[in-house]
């Protein structure tokens, strides 16, 4: 085999990116390999299909979506950005390049490390597996030092195992769509948000645990982030247990925060006193003009302000009446201006006009019974609104007058198991979910 071939053994993380960066690797024998030009490496990654994000040496993983097969080899979150491909390393290593592209190499340490053919070498389709990733280091010092367990990324809807690397999710809580198609994701457990291109690619991410500017609060009750909304310009996170409201820009920027604890006992005077202060904040949602609408959870209220936090409204009291709430968590505004509450504690939905004055509701029975109750709201073009039930482990659609259209648990792939925050596509009507449990944002197409 000549120097010009390319070991058989990797994982593309998009099989869309550029060549910005490539990691590419050619031995001169000795493993299953495409033949492809020493200048030229796109044609044999063209021929190569993408197995997994993570691929496991020698065992199956029922986490990894894509059949859990293959080479651990994790790469630093610096060099991830546009997609990287790992390959064996042998002697007379040749780096491979597209024109106007970098090549990072990653190899052995030593050359007593090589594995040879027939190794505990396996063949899944197109891939050979063999190596172990505790044999690999990265040798670039542009990309300087590395040990093995560095960083890849995921993307949205790789259904990756719950963990904490680039686009990995850990108790996912919400999530809201920008007007761009732009994912934003509450990522609970690592206190952070991500956000994702609208194919779904891993962009960014921002946050951690803490009280300062740009980080969220998490508790030893695995309490975190909840509520996310966004718009062109700006993304709002509900920090629940710093008891305040965050705003950022779309990449990530800090702008300002507001917020403070303060228990009003549900009590609408002591509520006007205190405007711009919460009990464990919960629910975002974007309505007309801009306005941002937050449910004060513990405060059994909803606060309205615009896009600069400045208070505009508020209304809301403990109780079970008809304007009256108890524990209200997901909200969604439609595009007429109509309010809609998840009235956990009342087992109901409340519908109000934008400046607060109550419409109707109607009860969710199952609501009533034991468990982690934190349903989410979202509307689509047409009014319908969708909310997620984390008892019985579904979506729901109902028509704007509380008529149940349809209910949902799962797709083709997984069947729904705590699900919380919902986002509606504005553009085709898809609706996506965040389970909690999953460790995953689920599509579930359009529901009818």
């Amino acid at each position: 085999m000549t120097a010009g071939a390319v070991v058989l053994l990797l994982v593309a993380v998009s099989a869309v990116v550029g060549w910005g960066r490539a990691t590419v690797l050619y031995a001169p024998g000795g493993a299953t390999t495409f033949s492809a030009p020493p200048t030229g490496v796109r044609s044999a990654f063209g021929r190569i299909r993408r197995v997994s994000a993570e691929l496991y040496v020698l065992q199956r993983s029922l986490a990894e979506p894509r059949g859990g097969l293959g080479l651990k080899v994790e790469v630093a979150p610096e060099l991830a950005p546009w997609g990287l491909w790992y390959l064996r390393d042998f002697e007379d290593v040749r780096v491979g390049q597209e024109p106007g592209g970098r090549a990072e190499v990653l190899a052995l340490t030593s050359s007593s490390l090589q594995a040879s053919p027939g190794l505990n070498v396996e063949q899944y389709g197109d891939v050979t597996l063999s190596w172990d990733a505790s044999t690999w280091r990265q040798i670039n010092p542009a990309a300087g030092a590395g040990e093995p367990g560095l960083k890849a990324r995921y993307d949205l809807f790789d259904r990756a195992p719950p963990g904490d690397r680039p686009g990995q999710l850990n108790s996912p809580v919400d999530l809201a769509l920008d007007p761009l198609g732009n994912y934003y994701v509450v990522d609970q457990a690592n206190a952070r948000v991500q956000k994702y291109a609208p194919n779904g690619r891993f962009l960014k991410q921002w946050g951690s645990r803490g009280e300062g500017e740009g980080q969220f609060a998490y508790t030893s009750a695995t309490l975190g982030p909840t509520g996310i909304a966004a718009t062109a310009r700006y993304v709002w996170v509900a920090d629940t247990w710093n008891h305040r409201i965050q705003q950022f820009t779309t990449d990530g920027d800090f702008v300002r925060a507001w917020g403070s604890y303060v228990d009003t006992k549900g009590d609408p005077k002591r509520g006007a006193q205190s405007p711009r202060a919460f009990y464990g904040p919960r629910g975002l949602a974007i309505g007309p003009g801009g306005l941002l609408y937050v449910t004060d959870t513990g405060n059994k209220r909803v606060v309205v302000y615009d896009e600069n936090g400045k208070y505009v409204r508020q209304w809301g009291e403990t109780g079970n009446g008809p304007s009256q709430l108890d524990e209200p968590i997901g909200i969604t505004v439609d595009r007429r201006g109509t309010v809609y509450v998840a009235d956990t504690r009342n087992a109901r939905v409340q519908v109000y006009d934008a400046r607060g004055q109550h419409l109707r509701s109607w009860g969710v029975t199952t609501w009533e019974d034991e468990g982690r109750l934190e349903p989410y709201l979202d509307t689509d073009r047409a009014g319908d609104v969708y909310i997620t039930d984390p008892i019985t482990k579904s979506l729901q659609k109902y028509t704007p007058s509380g008529i149940l259209l349809a209910e949902t648990d799962g797709n083709a792939e997984s069947s729904l198991l705590e699900p919380l925050g919902v986002a509606v596509s504005p553009r085709d009507s898809r609706v996506f979910v965040a389970d909690a449990a999953l460790g995953n944002v689920l599509n579930l197409g359009v529901v009818r």
